[in-house]
């Protein structure tokens, strides 16, 4: 409720309306779809986040999290199997994706079914908002 409150004051006070890319992380980490469960659990050690846009070349064709990893670690694989498992096997759908210039407020309604919205400028992906990057508004 504070993230819609505080979206609502900035407007009320003449503040340009904030778009996708306003609030968006610039630095897209992604992972591809070929790359293996093991790279993809080494990119979000080193990061630091819980989650990754996969693409297919440059184009969103899933997400893999950390709990995606955990459920394959708990269904038994090894991490033998892993290094040879895919993400295009476990991986889920792909985050929505807007327009750059997509106003921020509906970026928070589909933010209520999804964990990040991908950022798009020209077909090309540009950025990333996530919950943090929400957070960050309040």
């Amino acid at each position: 409720m504070k993230l819609f409150e505080t979206l609502e004051a900035m407007k009320q006070e003449g503040d340009k309306d904030l778009t996708a890319i306003d609030v968006a992380s610039k630095n897209v980490v992604t992972v591809q779809s070929s790359d293996s469960v093991h790279r993809a659990s080494e990119i979000l050690k080193s990061t630091g986040y819980s989650q990754l846009p996969v693409l297919r070349g440059e184009v969103p064709v899933g997400s893999i999290s950390e709990r995606d990893i955990f459920d394959m670690l708990r269904q038994g694989y090894t991490m033998d199997q892993m290094k040879v498992t895919s993400v295009v096997k476990v991986m889920n759908e792909s985050f929505p994706i807007v327009s750059d210039s997509t106003p921020i407020t509906l970026v928070t309604m589909l933010m209520s079914d999804s964990n990040a919205v991908l950022v798009a400028q020209k077909g090309r992906i540009v950025g990333l908002i996530t919950n943090a990057d929400m957070l960050k508004l309040i």
